[in-house]
């Protein structure tokens, strides 16, 4: 399992770039310090994704272990840095725009919490290898809907 953790993990970090591109990459100063601060901790995260498992199959366990302690920080920060974006977000929604897309709002709320909590029961669960590195892997999954969402509304016609 691990080798695959990092391989899906490359992949991920290969579509963040395409995803990206257009409405975040292409234009850098456009963004806010939240949005920033996100995406830095986002690509951390990923690459940790990578190094970690690596890490397990080449039985670095020191290594893995010290990773793992500044990989709670770059999670944390990311959690919190998703939740300021996604209220930044809806903060600057008008009322009208609030009604029109306010069935969204849900979303990155959600993908973040879901983050967050797979990091933290991977954490309580670190004395349980197996049961870690899948919690560790189910951090991933909250990242497929923003990339897969992005790549969808800019790269294919609309549905």
């Amino acid at each position: 399992m691990p080798l695959r953790l990092a391989a899906a993990a490359a992949a991920m970090l290969v579509l963040v770039a395409f995803a990206f591109w257009p409405a975040y990459l292409s234009r850098l100063g456009a963004a806010d310090g939240y949005t920033h601060a996100h995406a830095v901790l986002g690509t951390g995260w990923l690459l940790l994704l990578i190094a970690q498992p690596l890490l397990v199959h080449r039985r670095a366990g020191r290594a893995h272990r010290a990773l793992g302690r500044l990989g709670q920080v770059v999670g944390a920060a990311f959690f919190v840095t998703g939740e300021l974006t996604a209220h930044r977000g809806l903060a600057r929604k008008s009322a009208e725009q609030l009604a029109r897309e306010g069935y969204f709002v849900y979303l990155p709320l959600s993908m973040s919490l879901i983050f967050g909590a797979a990091l933290l029961l991977g954490v309580l669960w670190r004395a349980a290898p197996a049961v870690h590195g899948r919690f560790m892997a189910c951090t991933a999954v909250p990242l497929l809907d923003p990339l897969i969402a992005r790549a969808l509304y800019h790269f294919f016609p609309p549905l």
